[in-house]
C-alpha cells in the first residue's frame, strides 16, 4: 500500500522532490515516515551523489540493506523525540508526507523537523488538499463528511501546513 501511495503521489504531483528546491551534488535528504523503505529511483538519477536517508519509528518493513542503492540508508528514528546529535543540522532537505495527524498542536517546532535541517535547508511537507467542491458522489460525500468530523474531533486543521512560514 505505501509503495503504491508513493507512486500515486508522484503521478499526481509530477515529482518526488519539489522543483522549487535547488539541487546540488552531494545533497542529503531525510525522508521521515519512510514506511517500507521503498525509494523511488527517479530522484536518485536526478541528483548526482545525493544521499537519501529514510527514517521511521520501526524498521520492520524495510528491505534488506543489500538490496538498496548505494546512496540510500534506512534507519530508526523518532522525529518527535530528542534527536541524537549526529542528526542535528545534517540535512539539506527534510521530506514528510501525510504527517498532519502525527504533529499535534499545529506546531512543527515541537518536533525535530527544524533541528534536522542545516542552515538554509528546506522542509518539503506534503498533505492532501481537501477541495470538497470536487466531491460529487453520495458515497464520497459521506466519506468526506466522516473525514471532516474526525479531523474536527481530533482538533486537526490541515490548512495550517499551508500557513507555515517560508524561511527560504
Amino acid at each position: 500500500r505505501l509503495n503504491d501511495q508513493q507512486l500515486l503521489w508522484r503521478l499526481q504531483t509530477g515529482h518526488i522532490l519539489s522543483p522549487l528546491i535547488p539541487r546540488r551534488p552531494g545533497m542529503r535528504i531525510a525522508d521521515l515516515g519512510t514506511g517500507t523503505g521503498h525509494v523511488d529511483p527517479l530522484p536518485l538519477r536526478a541528483i548526482p551523489d545525493a544521499e537519501i536517508c529514510g527514517y521511521d519509528i520501526s524498521d520492520l518493513s524495510y528491505p534488506p540493506s543489500a538490496t538498496l542503492p548505494r546512496n540510500v540508508k534506512l534507519g530508526k528514528l523518532d522525529a518527535l523525540s530528542d534527536l541524537p546529535e549526529e542528526y542535528r543540522g545534517a540535512f539539506d532537505v527534510v521530506h514528510l508526507r501525510l504527517w498532519i495527524c502525527v504533529i499535534r498542536d499545529n506546531c512543527p517546532d515541537k518536533s525535530g523537523l527544524i533541528e534536522l535541517l542545516e542552515p538554509g535547508g528546506y522542509i518539503q511537507w506534503e498533505e492532501i488538499g481537501r477541495d470538497t467542491s470536487l466531491v460529487t458522489s453520495s458515497p464520497m460525500q459521506r466519506l468526506e463528511n466522516l473525514y471532516g468530523r474526525q479531523l474536527e474531533s481530533e482538533r486537526i486543521d490541515p490548512r495550517y501546513v499551508l500557513s507555515l512560514q517560508d524561511s527560504s
